[in-house]
């Protein structure tokens, strides 16, 4: 067989339409597309649900922590007015406790608690230091009014600062 008869032969053999198979060859790009498709619509699928999980954590997180202070700020009002309703040791121990037990959730929450709740709460723990340090010192009448009223409007605050946080925290966009 010489150089021009092998030559005829491969060009025969590519210009014949049924031995080059247009079919399988468009068969596999429509394949290889949908699939390229597909595999990318599951991915950003996934993508999607991995991040509405992760809202889904952390709305749970914050609405705990936003029960928590305000189960904690009604119970640390209610004890507070009580304890200077009536000022015995009884209602001042108690209220001391309480006051504790809600800064140590404070504390514990603090990478929550934006620094204008822990500003406005340190000012009221202060005043209760202070009160703490000199419980009897208050001889006067005077006196243990201008605490309360000093104590009361450091707790106002505190409450409003915590309020308007979470209030913010509620606003749907």
């Amino acid at each position: 067989m010489d150089v021009a008869t092998l030559k005829a032969a491969i060009e025969s053999a590519l210009n014949d339409p049924r031995n080059f198979p247009w079919l399988l060859y468009l068969c596999i790009l429509i394949f290889s597309a949908a699939g390229t498709y597909l595999g990318s619509y599951f991915i950003k699928k996934a993508e999607n649900k991995a991040i509405k999980e992760d809202i889904t954590t952390l709305t749970n997180l914050v609405e705990k922590v936003k029960a928590q202070f305000e189960r904690l700020n009604a119970i640390h009002r209610v004890q507070f007015e009580a304890a200077f309703a009536q000022p015995n040791i009884e209602n001042y121990t108690l209220f001391i406790e309480t006051h504790a037990k809600f800064l140590d959730a404070l504390e514990e929450s603090r990478p929550f608690v934006p620094p204008s709740i822990i500003d406005t709460f340190s000012v009221f723990d202060d005043l209760m230091v202070d009160a703490k340090a000199r419980v009897t010192s208050l001889s006067t009448i005077e006196d243990t009014k201008r605490y309360r009223l000093a104590a009361s409007d450091a707790l106002r605050k505190s409450a409003d600062a915590i309020r308007t946080r979470l209030s913010k925290l509620l606003v749907l966009e």
